[in-house]
């Protein structure tokens, strides 16, 4: 059988993100001088999408807060070279 697209699901499937996210995490929460949360807290958020996680961390926070999060955990993924280790 020949195929013409195999996909794979990269992110925890095929390599060990979890570290990877919740130090980006911590450092959005640190430049938005957010209260600090626990690896524990932070990788509870892993598989969530990035809005309903930010809200899951800071429930009491308002739209803005969650926005720049988001913003902030976005643009620190990007910025941040990572050593993620395959499964």
């Amino acid at each position: 059988m020949d195929y013409q697209l195999i996909v794979f699901d990269w992110d925890g499937t095929l390599m060990d993100s979890t570290a990877h996210i919740t130090h980006c995490m911590h450092r959005a929460i640190s430049t938005l001088s957010l209260e600090p949360l626990s690896d524990t807290q932070v990788s509870h958020i892993i598989g969530l999408g990035l809005h309903e996680a930010v809200q899951t961390l800071y429930p009491d926070a308002d739209a803005a807060t969650w926005t720049a999060l988001a913003d902030c955990y976005r643009q620190t993924w990007v910025n941040t070279p990572e050593s993620t280790p395959l499964f």
